[in-house]
């Protein structure tokens, strides 16, 4: 009959993998924003771990932080403070002023003009816009533009661009004011959407506008900085920032034309930071103007909200609340650094998934479940550094927290069925051995390892034999004799068992047994023969009390009554595995095996004969009488014998 796959070793542990594999699978599919949520976990730990991008000296933030709203008054500040502020700019020549402040709406006319005044003057700055977004498959065009809404034209990438299906687009907007986006030198978005679990990670490099795009003010600015002569796109994932003389810059983009920021570090320990209302006063303070004029000229000055009490707080991977600003002063750090994080898409996932599943199964395969153990760990380490290392060092964002788990997964569906393997191996090793030893010997030689191999001891070896047997059980029907065979082999076999010894082999009605190995390891050789000659006739005492029991009950049944003859010995014999390459039998040989078999066939009916060794070793506790010196086939000389009485003499036990 066939056997079940399922029962073959080589199967058990790839199916359980596969079967732990499913049920995590099955787990992920039920709760879906499990797995996204743990690899951006995962994300944040890289980006804590490995290197981080070099803070480009060209950015500098320009903090609105509580001091200068002590020193300027509360938020928001009269657009007097900000002109004032873009007019020590101005004699600073920065490269660009970008502001993550929206001017919306009309304020003081008086101080709405000298602002609109100083970014005309500046002709550097560079002004954002706030939108609302949605998804959609197809972008949106706009019935019409007010005259709000016009100046944002001017930002807008007119470049031929691949058909988009999941491009944010604009629905609701926040804009700056007209008069001022018409003296910029151009309008970005500022749209940063946090991700499921509310870190800030990623900015839409370009949003859909009435069916063009406008882009990031990162992206703007960037490209300003670097005189750009446009961008291309010659892929959807990818956009290209064309440079004069072939340096253009390759930007990868994520779902919703997205570009993944990497940090440089935390707000506060990276970029030159200068609060507002230094600036704001330096125009009286020669000193502050020419520190600021050496530190500004030509730099990237980013304007923005840095308040302890501000909404403008959030988080980022590298911290958990920051101002927002950092995530535009960053993301156009990623680009003049070319600092990007490539995403390895979910194929690359399934492949390291299935390669360290893999790695698994072969180790799996190979070593034993302690060393398993070890190497489980080490494949799923492994993993970690080299995702670790994709990431650090060439900005690779390969699946971590999924490939990761699924490995361990894997390990330890494998482990597990390893160790069930193992103690199935163990359960029919110590049944096999429990076939010769008793349960303390048989769990004794499993517990210390020890090995079955042919080794020279001195121990005591028995053998009985029902007398007449033989002419017995040719008057009875064969499943008669089965069954009275069956009944005195099980408790003589349990009297062996429960006095240390182990049962050699039946043959016929005949048993061979022996005590004494393995040895006692609290005990030397001496003591052991002698522990061993104790326990083995202390057993055919119990033995011959036995038989007593089992005739009265055969007679009840109308059986004859059986004897039994025994005859002990005890010296060195060879023990172990015995045989052929082909067949291998635990046994005892030697001559002191043949002695104990020779005395068995000696010994009178109910009786049992011990040589001269074993009543040696056992008279201060066992009664028995001399019977002087009898001739035994095999043996050379006479030997003398001891027949041993119906009672034990008082003694320890």
């Amino acid at each position: 009959m066939k056997t079940s796959p399922l029962k073959d070793p080589r199967i058990q542990g790839p199916a359980a993998a596969l079967a732990c594999l499913a049920l995590f699978g099955l787990v992920l599919i039920l709760f879906p924003g499990l797995p996204a949520r743990m690899e951006l976990a995962a994300l944040d730990l890289k980006a804590n771990l490995c290197p981080r991008p070099e803070p480009r000296p060209e950015i500098v933030h320009l903090d609105i932080d509580d001091a200068s709203l002590r020193r300027l008054g509360k938020w928001p500040l009269k657009r007097a403070a900000h002109a004032r502020v873009l007019e020590v700019l101005n004699r600073c020549a920065p490269a660009l002023v970008v502001y993550d402040l929206v001017f919306h709406g009309p304020g003081e006319d008086k101080d709405d003009a000298a602002l609109e005044q100083a970014i005309r003057d500046s002709g550097r700055v560079i002004l954002p816009a706030a939108f609302g977004t949605t998804i959609r498959d197809k972008v949106i065009r706009l019935a019409s533009l007010d005259e709000d809404e016009a100046p944002v034209v001017r930002g807008l990438l007119k470049t031929r661009v691949p058909e988009f299906k999941d491009l944010h687009q604009a629905k609701g907007s926040f804009l700056p004011l007209a008069r001022f986006s018409s003296q910029a030198l151009g309008v970005g978005q500022i749209t940063a959407l946090p991700d499921p679990d509310g870190v800030f990670r990623r900015v839409p490099l370009v949003i859909g506008f009435d069916g063009l795009l406008e882009p990031s003010i990162d992206l703007l600015a960037a490209m300003k900085f670097l005189g750009a002569a446009g961008l291309a796109w010659p892929e959807k994932d990818t956009a290209l920032i064309e440079l004069p003389q072939g340096r253009d810059i390759a930007i990868p983009l994520g779902p919703h034309a997205a570009m993944a920021v990497n940090f440089a570090g935390p707000w506060a320990e990276t970029f030159e930071h200068i609060s507002y209302d230094r600036v704001h006063d330096a125009a009286q303070k020669p000193n502050d103007l020419e520190y600021l004029q050496k530190k500004l000229e030509g730099r990237i000055v980013l304007v923005g909200l840095a308040a302890s009490g501000s909404t403008d707080i959030a988080a980022t991977p590298v911290s958990p609340a920051e101002p927002l600003a950092t995530v535009h002063a960053n993301a156009l750090n990623t680009i003049l650094g070319r600092a990007f994080i490539r995403s390895l898409g979910p194929g690359w996932a399934l492949l390291a998934a299935l390669g360290l599943s893999s790695g698994m199964w072969l180790a799996w395969r190979r070593l034993g479940p302690g060393a398993f153990l070890a190497a489980g760990l080490g494949l799923v380490a492994a993993y970690v550094l080299l995702n670790l290392g994709l990431y650090g060092w060439l900005g690779l964002d390969l699946n971590l927290a999924g490939v990761a788990l699924a490995g361990t997964v894997a390990w330890l569906a494998l482990l597990g069925q390893g160790f069930v393997r193992t103690a199935g191996e163990n359960l029919r090793q110590r049944r096999m051995l429990e076939t010769y030893f008793s349960p303390q010997i048989a769990r004794q030689l499993i517990t210390t390892g020890g090995a079955l191999k042919s080794a020279s001891k001195d121990l005591t070896v028995l053998f009985s034999d029902i007398a007449g047997f033989t002419t017995l059980s040719d008057s009875l029907h064969p499943d008669a004799v089965q069954k009275l065979l069956m009944e005195y082999f099980e408790a003589m076999t349990e009297i062996i068992f429960q006095h240390q010894g182990a049962v050699d082999k039946f043959m016929g009605d005949g048993i061979m047994a022996f005590w004494g190995y393995p040895e006692d390891p609290a005990a030397g050789p001496e003591q052991n023969a002698r522990l061993s000659a104790q326990n083995a006739v202390r057993a055919a005492c119990a033995m011959q009390a036995k038989m007593a029991e089992l005739n009265a009950k055969w007679e009840a049944e109308g059986w004859k009554p059986l004897a039994v003859r025994m005859g002990l010995n005890t010296g060195y014999v060879t023990v172990g595995n015995l045989g052929s390459r082909s067949r291998l039998e635990f046994t005892l040989i030697g001559k002191n095996v043949n002695l104990a078999q020779r005395l068995e066939s000696s010994a009178p009916e109910g009786g049992i004969l011990l040589s001269s060794r074993t009543y040696g070793l056992v008279k201060d506790r066992i009664a028995a009488r001399a019977m002087g010196r009898i001739k035994v086939k095999g043996i050379e000389r006479p030997v003398e014998v001891f027949l041993v009485g119906s009672a034990e003499m008082p003694g320890r036990a």
